[in-house]
């Protein structure tokens, strides 16, 4: 329905934003265009400023739904009303990213830059463009702007260890960890060498991660927020160990497996899963619902149950936190064995994905933990995935054991699940004959 002629700009920027909240993004577009088109004719400025603060917040709405092209054209609309405007260019390198164009989307943070030279979130947006293009001197040096852009959830009276000769070798230096438990996996990676430095290293994480980070034997000391507080001399955030490590001459270390099990909860997992025939495969379908990228890299379990072979494998949910949506579906397969009950904490999951042939998982901290474990890791990955599985490969340098699938287009989950069906079958028949040579019970196909 058209919009009357008589409606002022003031009312057609309210009609937009309610039309944005509403999901009606042409009518909001609409709306928007008539606004700017008012006070261009009256030359009012403060009325085209809130135009352009209007089309930004459109884009926005449509970036985050994945819908690029109609959040390029407001973008593109918003840069028309403020030319040069470093946030509005920053919001289109965003998009170009999104969509894999990323000497374009590099392009655009660096003319961001240039116009505000000091902005730590275009400074981290494009740490992210030049990781995912595997320029990591450049990478890990705008990867630290993240520590300007949201301070620590730490508050620490101790001077940030910089690397050597900050603080001199048998001092102690406690690593705060950042972001989700996979960056943790990824990144705790890079600690055994500032130990090799003659450093006494401990850890503050999150509870979770405790109990198996406390039998890694190349950390003095593990704390979580509920222990008292810990003595250090100088701290460090956990992220920041790559541009640390290569700012100092040290090769950074990719090699895995890098973490061990704690033999107790070994012991459990292999006498829990002792009974199942086949090859054991652990599945992993959706992430933390509160990721901002969740609805990009999820999946529901329907469609990924549909891949599984119906003989042949034991199949295994490592799904601590099963989403409201897939509990009936989990019910409904008996076949799919349900540990989540079993999964107090992060050591009790490294024990049964230590004793798994195979582990598919979407971009989860469960697929950082069967690489830094050293187990086969299906990857399954969404059109324009997370800065550290980079494009194009389907390999990874952070974990030699495991596999990309990756979409071939926005959204093409059907392509991803084809392949996944087709090389399953394979790895099913493959571990079948192992089995059926051996006179001795053997670890099928991988696993600790």
């Amino acid at each position: 329905m058209p919009l009357p002629e008589d409606i002022s700009p003031e009312t057609l920027l309210a009609l937009a934003s309610a039309q944005i909240q509403a999901g009606n993004f042409p009518g909001a577009a609409e709306a928007i265009s008539r606004a700017a088109e008012y006070a261009v004719h009256h030359a009012q400025h403060e009325m085209l400023c809130k135009t352009v603060e209007a089309l930004i917040r459109l884009g926005g709405s449509l970036y985050a739904l994945n819908r690029l092209t109609e959040a390029t054209a407001a973008y593109e609309a918003a840069l028309a009303g403020s030319p040069d405007n470093p946030t509005i260019i920053t919001h289109l390198a965003n998009v170009d990213l999104a969509g894999n164009r990323l000497p374009k989307a590099i392009d655009g943070y660096e003319r961001a830059l240039s116009l505000r030279p000091e902005d730590p979130w275009i400074r981290y947006c494009l740490g992210l463009a030049y990781l995912t293009a595997g320029d990591f001197r450049r990478g890990w040096e705008y990867f630290e702007a993240r520590i300007d852009r949201q301070p620590l959830w730490h508050e620490l009276n101790r001077r940030r260890w910089r690397g050597i000769p900050s603080v001199p070798p048998g001092k102690s230096i406690l690593f705060l960890t950042e972001q989700g438990f996979g960056d943790v996996f990824h990144f705790i990676r890079y600690v055994p060498p500032v130990v090799a430095m003659g450093f006494r290293v401990s850890v503050l994480v999150q509870p979770a991660l405790k109990p198996l980070l406390t039998s890694q034997p190349w950390l003095e000391a593990v704390y979580d927020k509920h222990d008292k507080r810990p003595d250090f001399d100088e701290y460090c955030p956990l992220l920041s160990l790559p541009w640390i490590l290569s700012q100092n001459a040290h090769a950074l270390p990719v090699a895995a497996p890098y973490l061990s099990v704690p033999p107790d909860r070994l012991a459990q997992a292999r006498a829990r899963l002792s009974g199942f025939a086949g090859p054991k495969i652990g599945v992993v379908w959706a992430g933390n619902p509160r990721h901002e990228n969740d609805r990009m890299r999820s999946l529901s379990l329907k469609r990924l149950a549909a891949v599984l072979p119906k003989e042949g494998a034991s199949f295994f949910s490592l799904q601590k936190r099963c989403p409201a949506a897939d509990r009936e579906a989990l019910r409904r397969l008996p076949e799919l064995h349900d540990l989540s009950d079993e999964l107090p904490d992060f050591a009790a999951t490294a024990a049964f994905v230590s004793q798994l042939d195979l582990v598919v998982s979407v971009d989860t901290s469960v697929a950082h933990l069967a690489g830094a474990l050293g187990v086969p890791l299906w990857l399954l990955l969404s059109f324009a995935p997370d800065w550290r599985w980079q494009l194009g490969r389907c390999d990874s340098p952070l974990y030699p054991s495991a596999r990309l699938y990756r979409q071939p287009s926005p959204d093409d989950w059907d392509s991803v699940l084809g392949r996944v069906t087709h090389d399953l079958a394979e790895f099913v028949r493959t571990c079948q004959g192992r089995e059926a040579t051996s006179s001795h019970p053997v670890k099928l196909c991988g696993g600790l």
